[in-house]
């Protein structure tokens, strides 16, 4: 999902009024892990400078609705939003769900060296093991970003503190979650960092290059399955671009990475593979153009 979120954005000379009801709607699928999910962020943005400077032209301040949707959970969250200068995004989100109880989610476990795989959640899908819950997260991100000519380089790390409601065993203390692929705790931190160098071609609508994943779950066990480590080539093509527009940026996004280190999926011939599409726009009618 993270793929097509917060993609390098166009460096043209548009300017972005000094009030804006921005949205960016996000929908992805992905196998090994298998995921499914659509994301919207609606908000309000405030512009804080004046300038054409590269550096702070983009910089505002923003609050944001945002709900997700998923065939296992359904998820509400709010966000603060500040972008200072053009090489750095900050963001607090504080978000609740509701787990279904389908599907083999949510499962908990007492212990990091229990069985987690694909094969034994789907097992226990089929069995009255499976519960539907709620729970909550706040997450903390910090993305810095730097451009020479065509070359961008971009790190996003997050900072996940995650609440489960009590489980059903007591004795549980894990919980895996199928967005991270991680057994994270029922009541504690994890996080995780994307680092991509990408190649801006074709007037920046068409963008290659390479992404590494990191996933950690700080847990009191300090098992040897985390972290874990995905690497591979990301493709996004912008089809078109409008800014200000009510639908603007309709972008293409696929990602392959394989696991250089997961408990079940290291060593695997199988990649991890999203596909994604998203777009974004603007609801107000003032748009300020050059």
């Amino acid at each position: 999902m993270e793929a097509a979120e917060g993609g390098a954005a166009s460096q043209g000379p548009w300017r972005a009024p000094r009030h804006r009801i921005f949205y960016r709607s996000v929908t992805a699928a992905s196998v090994n892990s298998e995921g499914l999910a659509s994301k919207l962020d609606l908000g309000y943005r405030y512009r804080l400078f004046d300038s054409d400077s590269i550096l702070t032209r983009d910089s505002f301040v923003g609050l944001a609705l945002a709900p997700m949707v998923t065939p296992i959970f359904a998820q509400i969250g709010v966000a603060a939003q500040a972008q200072p200068l053009a090489v750095l995004y900050l963001e607090a989100r504080w978000k609740t769900t509701g787990w279904f109880g389908n599907r083999g989610h949510v499962q908990t476990f007492s212990d990091g060296t229990e069985d987690f795989s694909d094969d034994r959640i789907s097992d226990l899908g089929e069995s009255d093991e499976t519960f539907s819950t709620t729970s909550w997260e706040a997450e903390l991100t910090a993305e810095l970003r730097a451009r020479v000519g065509p070359v961008v380089v971009r790190n996003r790390t997050m900072f996940i503190r995650s609440e489960l409601t009590p489980p059903q065993r007591p004795g549980d203390t894990l919980y895996y979650d199928p967005i991270y692929d991680l057994l994270m705790p029922t009541s504690g931190w994890s996080s995780t960092n994307d680092a991509d160098l990408l190649l801006m071609l074709r007037d920046d609508r068409l963008i290659v290059g390479v992404r590494h994943t990191m996933r950690d779950a700080h847990r009191d066990d300090a098992a040897a399955d985390v972290p874990t480590h995905r690497v591979g080539p990301l493709v996004a093509y912008r089809l078109s671009s409008d800014p200000g527009a009510r639908f603007d940026a309709p972008t293409l996004v696929t990602m392959i990475q394989w696991h250089a280190k997961h408990r079940y999926r290291a060593g695997s011939a199988m990649p991890y593979v999203l596909v994604a599409f998203a777009f974004q726009g603007d609801l107000l009618d003032a748009v300020a153009r050059p």
